[in-house]
């Protein structure tokens, strides 16, 4: 009869031998593979239960003592593959209860032996991947990293790129682990990943340092996406660069200014189908090793913390939070008023998207200045509303605003402007950004449609860089039609004229 499933103690295969045999086998038998606590779903059996309790891992004895009994209960049959067997009452009960034992070794058969008439002596075959190592007529490309901080949504968007110009290519991600971070469910970023580009994918592990060495040596293209920004602190993107390795990753303000799109790096918001040349990105990282011993260097560092000590005093100033994340000011332009629940930071609006997407909740985002509010904007953020569950406002600084409209812009300030837009009843959340666009907001938060007026129906990519970004991770990008006669600009000139 064939197995229902199997129930392991061991499920993540990243980590460890037992689950990465129990992962092949469960495929082999074409079964689903279940961890302990999953057994509470089965009605029927057979089941192969395949586990190891020994060499300390005792957390599940408990689990495993209940799921027996459970078994026993509901007269299911099972099996058991023993990788360890350490003579363990919970052992014994299952051994007793169960309808064959299966043993890893001889040794475990002769433990058991006498205990139950259908000892069993197998084996575990080799768990190596028989998939070699093949970097020739490909491009290859490489990651290393912490796996907390891999931004899946890049990913998507460089597999697109890749599709979409019909390249060959092989990516090899390594990952790391900070002492200071759960561990966390890296087998659901694997799978996601997975999901992504399917067998061109392949994960090493943990890799020395010499072999993540060795792999950037190999690969044309060394792979660093974070959820903001390249920082002057991301030392794997060195890392690559001073091995003369091209680089992949994402730029914005608080980047190091020294690294330049299609000079010494590549930003995945600008990167097109000609960046992706062998010969290009040999020229691309022979510069960039160049940069990085200019800019990036130990000895410049240490001179930099060892120079003297300043001759005058000083005074501490006290700095206070500006929305982005990455820098301070002097003064209080930018904080949002705590008193307003829907004025937000950019962080905390972050996690707020975050804990909303997990409920289900489809996200809207528009962006403007909204300066002299009329009934235009009333109409345009109610239908932006409809399109979703929660909008966010994304509002122009003074300082933005001015960029856009020229001096003497905004007649009313950005405070004043976001405390008219919160009572909005269709409008759930406001956060400042300072930038010319809102692209690096769009990338922080990922909303599920981005909404514009009619007078952005024509613009090309280059002139609203929004909308490519939301489309790159298959988002929606809705117009709204303006309501005639209805704007800032009419009402400024009616003002002039009656003057």
């Amino acid at each position: 009869m064939k197995y229902k499933c199997v129930i392991t103690s061991h499920i993540n295969p990243t980590l460890s031998g037992v689950a990465k045999f129990n992962d092949i086998l469960s495929r082999m038998l074409r079964v689903p593979c279940h961890s302990i606590d999953e057994t509470y779903q089965q009605k029927q059996g057979p089941l192969l239960i395949s586990i190891k309790l020994g060499e300390g891992v005792f957390a599940d004895l408990r689990a495993i003592e209940n799921v027996n009994k459970y078994l026993v209960r509901k007269n299911i049959i099972y099996d058991i593959f023993f990788h360890s067997f350490d003579g363990l009452d919970i052992e014994y009960n299952l051994v007793k209860n169960a309808r064959r034992i299966f043993c890893g070794n001889e040794e475990m058969v002769q433990k058991i032996l006498g205990r139950h008439n259908h000892v069993i002596s197998a084996w575990c075959p080799a768990l190596l991947s028989k998939e070699t190592v093949l970097f020739d007529g490909r491009l290859n490309l490489f990651s290393f990293g912490m796996a907390h901080k891999i931004q899946v949504i890049y990913y998507k968007k460089l597999r697109n790129l890749l599709q979409k110009n019909n390249v060959d290519y092989a990516l090899r991600l390594s990952t790391a682990f900070h002492e200071k971070v759960n561990f966390g469910d890296f087998n659901a970023i694997s799978s996601e990943l997975t999901k992504i580009f399917s067998d061109r994918i392949q994960f090493l592990g943990f890799l020395s340092d010499g072999a993540v060495n060795y792999f950037l040596k190999k690969s044309h293209l060394f792979i660093a996406f974070f959820d903001k920004g390249v920082r002057a602190n991301n030392t794997s993107v060195f890392a690559a660069m001073e091995r003369s390795c091209a680089v992949l990753a994402n730029l914005d303000q608080f980047s190091p200014g020294w690294l330049k799109h299609g000079d010494n790096i590549l930003d995945i918001n600008y990167i097109q189908n000609e960046d992706l040349n062998i010969n290009r990105l040999e020229q691309i990282g022979n510069t960039a090793k160049e940069f990085v011993s200019k800019n990036v260097n130990w000895q410049e560092l240490v001179s930099l913390l060892t120079l003297n000590e300043p001759t005058i005093q000083f005074t501490r100033k006290v700095l206070v939070p500006t929305l982005g994340d990455n820098t301070s000011i002097e003064s209080e332009k930018n904080v949002p008023n705590s008193t307003n629940r829907k004025i937000k930071s950019k962080k905390d609006l972050i996690n707020i998207a975050n804990d909303l997407k997990k409920k289900g909740k489809k996200i809207v985002l528009t962006s403007g200045c909204f300066d002299i509010f009329h009934i235009g904007h009333t109409r345009f953020l109610k239908q932006a509303r409809s399109f979703g569950d929660v909008l966010i406002v994304a509002l122009n600084t003074d300082d933005s605003t001015r960029q856009l409209k020229g001096q003497g812009r905004p007649f009313i300030n950005q405070n004043d402007r976001a405390e008219l837009l919160s009572e909005l009843t269709y409008v759930d959340y406001i956060v400042f950004f300072d930038e010319s666009t809102a692209s690096n907001l769009i990338s922080a938060i990922i909303p599920d449609i981005y909404v514009k007026g009619g007078d952005y129906r024509n613009k090309n990519e280059e002139s609203w860089p929004e909308a490519k970004i939301v489309l790159d991770y298959s988002g929606k990008v809705k117009i709204v039609d303006l309501v005639s006669g209805r704007s800032s600009t009419n009402i400024i000139n009616k003002i002039i004229d009656s003057i």
